[in-house]
């Protein structure tokens, strides 16, 4: 299968092209670095940009777009909107005139309203904040009749970089501790299982739709910074107050502090096997080995 890979040198993308080199599938990296690109897969990827993809390809995974972990203004919000839903759009109607079969793109868990503690699926109601607005229209943009589109929300991935990367240092210093009040769930995913998703969403035609990308088992912020402690050994009591959040981060401070307990039923109710259940088993597997 040959598969356009957008975002295949990021944080998920890297390790997505590697497993489909692996699998003996062809790729082609989309990017605007195609030095870099080289350089990281030695070689065994083709690189394009949005103006020269191939004539031909089977299947297109849209994992590109701006980091949202950062302080937002209105610049910020403009910059993750252009990333994410443009590109997108047009990455579709490539894949619809170049005969491909199947698009995967990115979106993310934020598609939902925030709720106190119930199980959220693929069928729970959109929320109606920026996230939400993005998300839906990024889903949008992805939607095409004359292919098979999955809509890969995502919640926090866990491997070595990302979000844990970003909190490892405090919880090291043993100044790690839950956001807030703590009993906001996260919904969380290790990275091999986002991996293992996407190239199984790529290869079961029964696959479509929008499709959670979170661990059957999400966990409150409390409970995710005491593992976190336990695993590195390290205290992880102290709490990061919600108003010093909104301070730094401005309207992704709030983002932070609301709980959205996605559970992924479309996949394991259609013979998913995820390899990492628990976060303590996916946080010692990361960081222990």
């Amino acid at each position: 299968m040959h598969v356009v890979v957008s975002g295949g040198t990021g944080f998920l993308g890297a390790p997505l092209v590697r497993a489909l080199l692996a699998g003996g599938d062809t790729v082609t990296v989309l990017t605007r670095e195609p030095s870099r690109a080289g350089r990281m897969f030695e070689g065994r990827v083709a690189t394009a940009t949005a103006d020269n993809l191939p004539d031909r390809f089977d299947a297109v995974v849209g994992l590109a777009g701006e980091n949202i972990g950062r302080r937002w203004s209105r610049a910020v919000l403009q910059r993750l909107r252009e990333s994410r839903v443009g590109p997108t759009r047009l990455l579709r109607e490539a894949a619809e005139q170049r005969g491909a079969q199947v698009l995967v793109s990115a979106s993310g868990v934020d598609w939902y309203a925030p709720g106190a503690d119930h199980e959220l699926d693929e069928n729970a109601p959109p929320g109606n904040g920026f996230l939400a607005r993005l998300c839906h229209d990024w889903e949008q943009a992805a939607s095409s009749s004359r292919l098979r589109s999955v809509a890969l929300r995502l919640g926090m991935v866990l491997g070595r970089g990302g979000a844990l990367a970003r909190m490892l240092p405090f919880f090291r210093w043993g100044l790690g501790g839950p956001l807030g009040n703590g009993r906001q769930f996260v919904s969380w995913i290790h990275l091999q299982d986002a991996v293992s998703l996407i190239l199984w969403a790529l290869r079961n035609a029964a696959v479509r739709g929008a499709l959670n990308a979170t661990a059957p088992e999400p966990v409150t912020s409390r409970e995710f910074a005491r593992t976190l402690g336990r695993v590195l050994r390290r205290p992880a009591f102290l709490p990061v107050p919600g108003f010093a959040l909104r301070l730094l981060y401005g309207g992704f401070g709030k983002v932070l502090l609301e709980s959205r307990r996605v559970v992924p039923r479309a996949a394991t109710a259609q013979g998913f096997e995820f390899g990492f259940m628990r976060l303590e088993q996916a946080l010692r597997e990361i960081l222990v080995g």
